[in-house]
This record gives structure tokens, sequence and C-alpha cells, in this order.
């Protein structure tokens, strides 16, 4: 339900610590099968996702979250199901009998100090770059520093706060935890030519970026060369020459 790089690296709401603590520590540490009747496993999750809330600040688990996200418990108000399924009716209804146009694809209702429905049809933004999850080819030079291309993404129009960056053979720079983006920090100012020679880069590769303000990873192709032709990106807030072309697939950035 939840990226694995999310619930890693950039944990942001209770259920991102309760779904780590049950998916990751659970089979690291206990390496049995979990029984979602048993109070004692169910207890021991809860322990290390509050553990973990802690230490991202993050408040909000309580045992009885953590019941409803391992065993996907919806809560539910004898009222509302009531107006769902008046819903459904009244849409089987102008389906079967054509009295009224049929709803596409949400409705609204607010009832606190009234009646009120608001239908209306959400559409895909033909240039998101987020929901298409569509790959982005980038060339860099062999020169670049990978903190150059943090300040890429940290530019519109991905506007990203704390990026990480994987690469096909590993982590290349972790915002969080701690620890590790202290391991990791030196590369920031190293060029990409240095990752390369220490193994982890090739000159054809593929860039995974995380970050809080996504609700998913970011694909790059990216091909390192030795040089390029001068080529002026200053509104990318770039350095001249740190990027020769992008090759956008999706339309976003067309």
């Amino acid at each position: 339900r939840y990226n694995i790089c999310t619930l890693a690296e950039t944990p942001r709401v209770p259920e991102h610590c309760i779904e780590y603590a049950y998916i990751k520590l659970w089979n690291e540490e206990k390496k049995i099968k979990f029984d979602k009747d048993s109070k004692e496993d169910m207890i021991w999750v809860y322990e290390k996702a509050l553990k973990r809330a802690e230490a991202y600040g993050i408040q909000g688990v309580t045992y009885m979250l953590t019941m409803g996200v391992i065993k996907n418990i919806i809560p539910a108000v004898a009222t509302t199901n009531a107006i769902i399924a008046a819903s459904c009716v009244n849409e089987a209804l102008k389906c079967g009998t054509g009295i009224a146009a049929h709803l596409e694809n949400e409705m609204v209702y607010s009832g606190q100090t009234g009646t009120y429905g608001n239908t209306f049809q959400f559409e895909t933004d033909p240039g998101c770059f987020v929901c298409k999850n569509r790959s982005l080819d980038v060339t860099l030079t062999a020169s670049s520093k990978l903190e150059e291309f943090i300040g890429y993404l940290k530019a519109p129009p991905y506007n990203l706060k704390n990026p990480s960056i994987s690469s096909n053979s590993g982590p290349l720079y972790m915002s969080a935890p701690k620890a590790l983006e202290e391991e990791l920090r030196p590369r920031l100012k190293m060029t990409l030519n240095q990752i390369k020679d220490e193994g982890q880069l090739s000159i054809k590769d593929q860039f995974i970026v995380t970050d809080a303000v996504i609700p998913q990873h970011l694909l790059f192709n990216v091909t390192i060369v030795q040089s390029l032709i001068a080529v002026s990106y200053t509104h990318l807030t770039l350095p001249t020459i740190l990027l020769v072309q992008i090759s956008v697939v999706a339309v976003a950035l067309k």
C-alpha cells in the first residue's frame, strides 16, 4: 500500500511507521509468520512503530490504529453506511431508467449543517510527472557533482525539499535517517566520475529519487559523458553546462 522507499527513508504519517514495523522489522527480527489475531504480536508491532514515530517526530501511533492498519479495519458509522447505500441505489435507478445523468467518478457529501451533494469529475493532468510515473532522460557531465543534481531537483518544476537518490548499484545519498545521511554526506562534494570509480555508478544508470513532498519516487535515466556542448540552463538554476539535454518522456516538461 505504501512505497517501501517512503517507509524506510521519509515516513510522514503514523501509518508509515506501523507498516515499516509490520513489513520490515518483524521479518528481520522475528522471522516467523505474523499472527494478526495474536495480541502479543500486535503489541510488538505497536511498540516498534511507536519508537520509530518518536524518532521522526510523528504523533498519532496508537494500539487501535496499529490494529486498523494491519487488519485493514475501516471505521464505519451507521449513518455513513446508510448514505452510501442510498447513493448506490440512486445511481442504479438512474442507470436503469435513464431519468438523470449518472455520476462520473466523485461525489462529495456534506451533512454537518445541512445536506449538500456536489458532483464533479476528476481528470488526470497530462503534464503531471508524478502520477504518470514516467522516467526522464538526463545527460550529465562526469565532472558534475551530486549536490548540483540535487540542486536541480530542488528547483522548478520539481521543487523537492530533501531528496534521496539511489542508483542501480545502491544508495548515493539519503536525507534520512541521520546516521545514513552522515555516512553518505561526503558524496555530495564528489563528482559523478569519482562516484563511478567507487563502483556505485555506471555510464548509463538510473536514478531513483524519493522525497517527502512527492507520493512516489521519480525515475531518471542518466547518461554520463566526459564533455558537453555549452548550453545555458540558468532558468533551472543549474551551473552552465551541467545539463545539455533533458529528453522528457513526461509531457510535463515539454
